[in-house]
């Protein structure tokens, strides 16, 4: 990141979202400091919108976390959950 220029340009709009975000990072991640990042992108939610759900997993992980079947089960289990909110069913 101290290589980085102007960080600006390369941050996405989290704060804009509408819907609920799940971040996943690796703490051994040697190509981004993935879970200082994530951190960054929280504060930057919750400055913004207070209520906004948003939920940081990490892992003893490197980059390639979708290697792992945790991080994959994780992911899936947020999205169920996040799904079955705002499906309405039609028992």
């Amino acid at each position: 990141m101290r290589k980085t220029k102007n960080l600006d340009v390369a941050r996405i709009p989290v704060e804009r979202a509408i819907t609920p975000i799940l971040l996943q990072a690796g703490i051994k991640d040697a190509l981004w400091p993935t879970e200082q990042m994530s951190k960054r992108l929280i504060t930057r939610v919750t400055a913004e919108n207070p209520g906004h759900e948003v939920e940081i997993k990490t892992y003893a992980l490197d980059h390639y976390l979708s290697r792992d079947a945790n991080v994959r089960a994780d992911a899936i289990d947020f999205l169920n959950t996040q799904f079955a909110k705002t499906c309405v069913s039609t028992k």
